[in-house]
C-alpha cells in the first residue's frame, strides 16, 4: 500500500469523509475498531493489571453494563493500561493479548450467557470497542447467526450513540458521543445459531466509514496458548509470515504483490516496484496504484464521475496507473485519454511531468531521475507509482530500477531480461514489458534493461 495522494486526491478525501451534522457544522467521521475476549479485559477493570480476575470482574466485563467511570470501568482499563488521564485510546488498549480476539464457541448465545451470567459467559463475549469522535450513530452489523447483548438476542443491527450512565447498554440514544466525552461505543458480541467452523463478518459502521471483522466460530478450548501465534484464527502462523495478523485470511491473497503475467513471453515477473506485505483483507490500497480502495470501485467516484477497479494498478492498461490519471487529469477507464505531456519550455529535463509537478512532489525539474536509480522521474509517478526520490520505494531490498527491468522470476537483470524485450520488441499488445510506458515496446526499453544490468536485491536480515 503506497499512498501518493496528490491535491485532487485530497479533495475527494475530504469530500467522501466530511458530512453536515445538524447544527450546520462540518466534522470529520473516524471510527477505529478492536475487537478483545471479555475474560481478556477483565483482569484492568479496576485499574490494577496485576491483581488476580475475580468473578466480579468478569461479570462486569462480560455481561453487565460497563461505565466510563467508577471502582469497575473503562476509566480503571485506561488507569491499568494508559497513561492515567482517564481517556482511554485505541493504542492503549491494542496492548492487551489479542488471545482469541475473534474465536467464539457455538454454544455461547444470548440465552446462555445471560441464564449462566459468567458462566460459560466468560470465553462466550467477545467486546467490540469503537473509538469515535462525534455524534453520529455507530452501528453494528452482523451476519446472520450472530447478535449483541445489547440487542437483547434478536438478530437485528443494533444502532445507537453512547449512553453516558451506562456505556455499552444503551437504552438512551438521545446522548451524543460528544456529549459524555468518553468517544467509546461499546457492544458485546455472541453468536445466535451460527454453526462450528463458520466464519462470521461484523461491520462497524458511522456514516461512510466501515470496518469489517471476521469472527470464527469455533467450540475448541478458548484461550489455547497456540492461539497467540495465530490470533486471527485463520490457519496461518504469525511467524510463517501472515500478511493480515489480526484479519482472517486463510487464502493470504495480495492483489498487489502478486506475479505479472508477461502475456506468454518469458515467465511471470515477480519482481515489483509498488508491492507491499499486507494482504488484500488488511490493506487500504489493494493495487497499490495510490488511491484508496473505496476510493474506487462500484461504491465511489475517484475522479471525472469515473470509477476505475480496485484491484488494478491501471484498470484501462493505458500504461498510466489510475490515480496519476486522476491526478493529471485523464480518464483511468478509457485507454485513449492519457496525460498530456508537458511543452520542452515547462520540461526542461524532458522527464514527462511538468516542473510545477516535479516542486510539489520533491523531485528536480532540471534532473530526469531525480534519484538515478535508472527510471525516469515520468515513468515512475505514471506508470509504477514509486517515488522519483526514493531509489527502493517499498523498502524491500530490491531497488526500483532493478524491479521495474527484472521480467522474469529472478531478483536481478541480465540477459534473460534483454531477451524478453527483444522478442517482444515494436509491440504494442504488451505493456507488462513496455517498461517505459510509451505504448511501445522499442529501444527505450532495452536501454532502461542495459543500465541496470547486473543489479540485484539485496538480502534482508
Amino acid at each position: 500500500m503506497l499512498h501518493r495522494i496528490a491535491v485532487i486526491s485530497l479533495a475527494v478525501l475530504a469530500a467522501g469523509l466530511l458530512f453536515a451534522s445538524g447544527d450546520g457544522a462540518v466534522r470529520a467521521e473516524t471510527t477505529r475498531v478492536t475487537i478483545i475476549a471479555c475474560e481478556n479485559l477483565a483482569p484492568y477493570l479496576d485499574g490494577d493489571g496485576g491483581d488476580a480476575t475475580t468473578p466480579a470482574d468478569l461479570q462486569a466485563a462480560c455481561v453487565d453494563a460497563l461505565p466510563p467511570t467508577g471502582p469497575v470501568s473503562v476509566a480503571g482499563v485506561e488507569a491499568a493500561l494508559g497513561d492515567g488521564n482517564g481517556a482511554l485510546t485505541w493504542e492503549e488498549l491494542a496492548t492487551v493479548s489479542f488471545l482469541d480476539r475473534n474465536r467464539i464457541s457455538a454454544s455461547c448465545t444470548y440465552d446462555s450467557v445471560i441464564a449462566q451470567q459468567t458462566k460459560p459467559a466468560a470465553g462466550c463475549t467477545l467486546l467490540v470497542f469503537a473509538f469515535v469522535d462525534d455524534e453520529t450513530p455507530v452501528t453494528i452489523d452482523n451476519d446472520s447467526g450472530m447478535t449483541t447483548i445489547e440487542a437483547a438476542g434478536a438478530t437485528t443491527d443494533f444502532i445507537c450513540t453512547t449512553d453516558g450512565a451506562a456505556l455499552g447498554l444503551d437504552d438512551d440514544c438521545s446522548d451524543s458521543v460528544a456529549s459524555n466525552g468518553d468517544g467509546i461505543v461499546i457492544f458485546r458480541l455472541l453468536t445466535a445459531g451460527a454453526s462450528d467452523q463458520e466464519e462470521k463478518i461484523v461491520n462497524i459502521q458511522q456514516e461512510a466509514v466501515q470496518q469489517s471483522e471476521a469472527i470464527i466460530i469455533s467450540d475448541e478450548t478458548r484461550n489455547d496458548p497456540n492461539a497467540a501465534l495465530d490470533p486471527d484464527g485463520d490457519g496461518v502462523l504469525t511467524d510463517d509470515g501472515d500478511n493480515c495478523p489480526y484479519v482472517a485470511n486463510a487464502n493470504q491473497h495480495n492483489t498487489d504483490n502478486e506475479p505479472i503475467a508477461t502475456t506468454g513471453i518469458g515467465p511471470v515477473d515477480v519482481t515489483l516496484a509498488y508491492s507491499d506485505r499486507d494482504g488484500d483483507a488488511c490493506d487500504s490500497d489493494d493495487d497499490s496504484d495510490g488511491a484508496f480502495d473505496w476510493q474506487e470501485g462500484p461504491f465511489a467516484s475517484l475522479c471525472l464521475g469515473v470509477r476505475p477497479d480496485p484491484l488494478l494498478f491501471d484498470t484501462d492498461q493505458d500504461g498510466v496507473g489510475d490515480l496519476a490519471e486522476c491526478d493529471l487529469g485523464s480518464n483511468p477507464l478509457n485507454p485513449n485519454s492519457i496525460p498530456a505531456n508537458p511543452s520542452a519550455a515547462n520540461d526542461p529535463d524532458g522527464d514527462r511531468l511538468s516542473s510545477s509537478w516535479e516542486n510539489g512532489i520533491g523531485s528536480s525539474p532540471n534532473d530526469a531521475d531525480s534519484d538515478d536509480d535508472g527510471i525516469r522521474d515520468g515513468v515512475e509517478f505514471k506508470g509504477y507509482n514509486t517515488s522519483p526520490t526514493d531509489v527502493d520505494t517499498d523498502d524491500d531490498g530490491c531497488p526500483d530500477g532493478l524491479e521495474i527491468s527484472s521480467l522474469d522470476t529472478n531478483e536481478v537483470v541480465n540477459s534473460n531480461d534483454l531477451l524478453i524485450v527483444g522478442l517482444s520488441f515494436a509491440s504494442t499488445t504488451r505493456p507488462n514489458i513496455d517498461i517505459d510506458k510509451n505504448g511501445i515496446v522499442n529501444s527505450n526499453d532495452l536501454l532502461i534493461v542495459a543500465l541496470s544490468y547486473d543489479l540485484a536485491c539485496i538480502p534482508e536480515d
